[in-house]
């Protein structure tokens, strides 16, 4: 199974992240509260990956165009940003628990990033 995840920082109302497949839309998360671009990336990526675990869904490909999340999660990139610590942290942890792959694709390739601009 394919899932696309997005996500984006405050923008004067809300900040926002889209979890969906091809065909529906798994999860969508709104907070008033100011969170950044990647912050809320995150938000979105554990919301995947707790979907997967929860569906006990095999062979997840989880795919998002945040390089940074890609590369904290593939190639243990460090976590500069102290925000984003417990994040990186809980998604790792299920990661680990779903063995879910996680794919960077370009910004134009990500529907959920579509959805997400709607």
């Amino acid at each position: 199974m394919i899932i696309y995840t997005d996500g984006g920082g405050w923008n004067g109302k809300y900040s926002k992240a889209i979890v969906c497949t091809d065909d529906k839309i798994i999860s969508e998360i709104n907070t008033n509260k100011k969170k950044t671009n990647n912050e809320m990336e995150y938000e979105g990526m554990i919301e995947a990956l707790t979907y997967v675990l929860e569906e006990n869904i095999k062979n997840a490909e989880i795919r998002t165009d945040s390089k940074l999340i890609e590369g904290q999660l593939n190639k243990n990139w460090k976590v500069k940003a102290i925000n984003l610590y417990y994040l990186v942290e809980h998604a790792k942890r299920l990661k680990r628990l779903t063995k879910a792959k996680i794919v960077w694709i370009r910004r134009e390739k990500n529907k959920a990033g579509h959805l997400l601009e709607k």
